[in-house]
């Protein structure tokens, strides 16, 4: 298996356009939309595990280069051997990738930089830099060429809980007299995250509360840990499913009783997303699921690693 394939720049291609899945908004302005056509497909393909589809965005005799350990990639063929050895060995593996900077050389010439990251269950994310030259061709943009060196990793938990960056800013949900906020945001230098929720009804607070999420090196697990303004607190695991992550908890409420229940979150797109709470028990009690709500995003905030 090729090295950029599972740290590098030909990922960072073919996760160019999941710049919407992680919150980041491209450089380019609009009329830059068609050079990231390619990376649109590339990232669709990727996430399909279709190596033809991904060779098929770059040009025929498109090349890549690995300029930490000089290895190379020659034509369309090749790229698709690699990307089709990949998706046989790795049975998890997503590439997000933010934008740098897009720069028109031509006509028919652009160049995109950037930062790639690869993403697999219970392992340190892989960061890279990237270069991407990109050709159009019978009036259709392809890569031509990648160079891409890989990025020292820091000596921290940060990267396990990047996937959930997209949440950083403050979220809003408005039901007649009932609003609920949540503003999300990285602390302690991105190796843990606060969540604080609000919850009014006509105007007035009547529940609120934090949420920090961590990564658990001895489990190898994201955790999640809740207070309440009621007094009652709880625990749980998170475990992320393409686009939905689900939070198993368990928890006292003020009286004593123990708790239970399961969060989902599902991702609709940069701008909202959906909760629910399933599986919902108070002692030997069953309760009834709480309807999904949809969480709109009002404000982006500005992280602060050093809190």
């Amino acid at each position: 298996m090729r090295a950029f394939l599972c740290s590098g720049l030909a990922v960072a291609v073919c996760a160019g356009l999941v710049l919407s899945s992680i919150g980041q908004a491209p450089v380019a302005g609009k009329d830059d939309k068609d050079v990231l056509q390619p990376l649109e497909k590339l990232v669709k393909a990727f996430n399909a595990r279709d190596a033809k589809s991904l060779a098929a965005a770059w040009s025929e005799k498109g090349e890549y280069l690995s300029e930490d350990t000089g290895e190379r990639l020659e034509g369309r063929a090749a790229i698709e051997k690699d990307y089709a050895e990949t998706f046989s060995k790795a049975k998890e593996i997503r590439l997000e990738v933010d934008i740098n900077k897009i720069r028109r050389i031509g006509a028919d010439v652009a160049s995109i930089e950037g930062i790639a990251r690869v993403i697999r269950p219970k392992e340190t994310i892989s960061k890279s830099q990237f270069v991407a030259l990109l050709v159009k061709e019978n009036g259709v943009w392809l890569i031509d060429s990648v160079r891409e060196s890989r990025l020292a990793e820091p000596d921290s938990n940060a990267a396990f809980i990047e996937e959930l960056n997209w949440l950083n800013g403050i979220w809003q949900h408005k039901d007649g007299d009932t609003e609920v906020t949540l503003e999300c945001d990285e602390v302690a230098n991105g190796n843990f995250r606060a969540h604080k929720f609000q919850i009014k009804s006509k105007g007035e607070i009547v529940h609120q509360g934090t949420q920090i999420i961590g990564w658990d090196p001895a489990k190898k697990q994201l955790r999640s840990w809740v207070f309440s303004s009621d007094g009652s607190f709880g625990e749980g695991f998170m475990e992320r499913k393409d686009i939905q992550w689900f939070i198993r908890v368990s928890g006292v409420l003020p009286s004593g009783e123990k708790s239970a229940a399961t969060q989902i979150i599902t991702r609709k797109d940069g701008n909202s997303f959906t909760w629910q709470v399933i599986d919902r028990h108070m002692g030997t009690q069953v309760l009834p699921n709480v309807a999904e709500v949809t969480m709109t995003k009002v404000t982006v905030a500005t992280p602060k690693k050093g809190g």
